[in-house]
């Protein structure tokens, strides 16, 4: 993942952030605040020797399920890799993920399509605050 501060996204939120997609994503926005969450301890539990390794000050890590309660915190940019095809109730997680952007807020996940033989399928998305609409 490229620096996404050329767009002025100061505040990140990684959902699903395993062993090291929050480390990447701190890694390549070196002055963004970046937040990580997931509900597997054990991924966070390594996801934090990593950060603590190679001392990654601007990643937070946070035992946190995104279908169930909403966050209390907004941010300028969520980004969702690989998680989303694994969430039971998608539509509660995407109205979570939708109520924590700002209002200039933008989304971009991936989703991986379980119905293809090719494991390497997967679809992109990208969406502004202001072009999302709920359904």
């Amino acid at each position: 993942m490229n620096s996404i501060l050329d767009n002025g996204y100061p505040d990140i939120l990684v959902v699903g952030v395993g062993k090291l997609e929050g480390i990447k994503v701190a890694n390549n926005n070196p002055n963004s605040k970046v937040v990580g969450i997931d509900i597997d301890q054990e991924q966070l539990t390594v996801a934090k020797s990593i950060r603590r390794k190679y001392k990654v000050k601007n990643l937070s890590l946070v035992n946190h399920d995104i279908a169930g309660d909403a966050l209390e915190d907004s941010y300028d940019y969520v980004v969702a890799t690989g998680v989303l095809h694994n969430i039971p109730d998608l539509s509660t997680a995407l109205s979570n993920i939708q109520r924590c952007l700002r209002s200039n807020g933008v989304f971009s996940g991936e989703v991986f399509d379980e119905d293809s033989e090719n494991s390497k399928d997967q679809y992109s998305v990208h969406y502004s605050k202001d072009l999302w609409r709920s359904t």
